[in-house]
């Protein structure tokens, strides 16, 4: 199998899987998992394009997010009546920097309290509960390792951790921790699994630690390939990518950009760490979730980041955004937006069916985006209805 072959096999995989209904929204995370939804059959409409497309005026222009939408999202006239008749609209992109990057995006219009939304957004266990997501866990403040203690290697990441070698492991780790694997851990013999766990548990609690002390500066580099890649600079250029998140909340922007030595008021931060079923195997995960609240008018805008901080396999990084908004500039009796943004780089990906793999896996994409905002207005509606 050629490098990335098996990313592409998981991403198709992922991509046709029939379950995980609100998996995106707990970290708002990679956007493959938004195909694994089931759709109920809102209306939508879907297409893709070229990445930072400019869109032709419309009367709603004067209007927020419709203006956003337009400037950096290319959305027509059409595509806003759309949404504003109550379909949901859903967009993927292609990058015209990095080849293996994948986006997407959907929004809808919805007439849901935000603090119900909040309310089953912070119960991410719950909110985010599927077959798929095998564990999920918050950390505590601080976090112990006591908070990782469910986590458990497969046998096939005990087999590559025990050759792990720089530029050769299958197991997205650096050098230095590759070593700590072939010195700590004692193959061959019975406690080899429970030493090895033991390992990754405090890899992982070091790991966190150290990015609450200096933020991206500690994350490090993989070894796992030929080239390291340096996690810091693969997350810097998703963000300076974001030129909607950047349009939208700009503070929240730079919040994330000089986070931990940044101060941003009304927002709230918690981590947490999964495993979770990507196609051929299961990705331990870390993710750092930010939630702020801007008031403005009678009413918050609410705003989410899902950061991945680290990934076992197949990922180089991923940043989700949310908003949950009121229109701006339109009737005093104003509308409800929800939408999501995703933007998501797996390992270099190429092998001779690199093509036809990613253009399937792109419309499966754009499938997922519809079925996730069907589910989740679904399953708002309900929870408003129990209140």
């Amino acid at each position: 199998m050629y490098v990335g072959e098996e990313t592409l096999v998981s991403l198709v995989t992922v991509a046709s899987s029939s379950d995980g209904i609100d998996r995106f929204m707990k970290s708002l995370v990679f956007v493959v998992m938004l195909c694994a939804l089931s759709l109920l059959g809102l209306n939508a409409c879907v297409q893709t394009l070229p990445d930072r497309g400019i869109a032709r005026h419309s009367a709603l222009s004067n209007h927020e997010p419709h203006r956003l939408l337009q400037k950096h999202l290319a959305f027509s006239d059409e595509e806003l009546r759309k949404m504003e008749e109550g379909g949901i609209i859903a967009k993927t992109f292609d990058s015209s920097v990095v080849a293996n990057e994948v986006a997407a995006f959907g929004i809808m219009r919805i007439n849901i309290p935000k603090e119900l939304y909040l309310e089953q957004f912070r119960d991410i266990v719950t909110f985010t509960k599927s077959p798929e997501i095998k564990v999920l866990k918050k950390f505590s403040d601080p976090p112990t390792l006591k908070d990782l203690s469910a986590l458990k290697l497969i046998p096939v990441d005990l087999h590559a951790l025990k050759s792990c070698r720089p530029n050769a492991c299958k197991v997205k780790i650096d050098d230095s921790m590759m070593l700590r694997f072939q010195k700590e851990v004692a193959w061959g013999t019975p406690a080899a699994r429970e030493q090895a766990e033991t390992l990754m548990r405090e890899f992982m609690l070091e790991y966190l630690n150290g990015y609450l002390q200096d933020g991206d500066a500690a994350l490090g580099e993989y070894h796992d390939k030929k080239q390291p890649l340096r996690i810091a600079d693969a997350f810097g250029e998703l963000l300076d990518n974001s030129a909607f998140l950047f349009d939208y909340a700009p503070e929240l922007y730079n919040y994330l950009k000089h986070y931990p030595n940044s101060q941003l008021d009304n927002v709230e931060n918690f981590f947490y760490w999964s495993e979770e079923q990507y196609g051929l195997k299961p990705v331990l995960n870390l993710f750092h979730i930010s939630i702020y609240q801007r008031r403005r008018g009678d009413s918050n805008d609410i705003f989410i980041t899902s950061k991945q901080i680290y990934a076992s396999h197949y990922f180089e990084s991923s940043l989700g955004f949310t908003a949950f908004v009121d229109e701006q500039g339109g009737q005093e009796d104003s509308n409800s937006y929800l939408m999501y943004l995703n933007r998501s780089r797996f390992d270099q990906l190429r092998g001779p069916l690199k093509a036809m793999m990613i253009s399937l896996a792109r419309q499966r994409v754009h499938d997922g985006v519809e079925r996730y905002f069907t589910m989740v207005k679904k399953r708002l509606e309900a929870a408003q209805s129990r209140k």
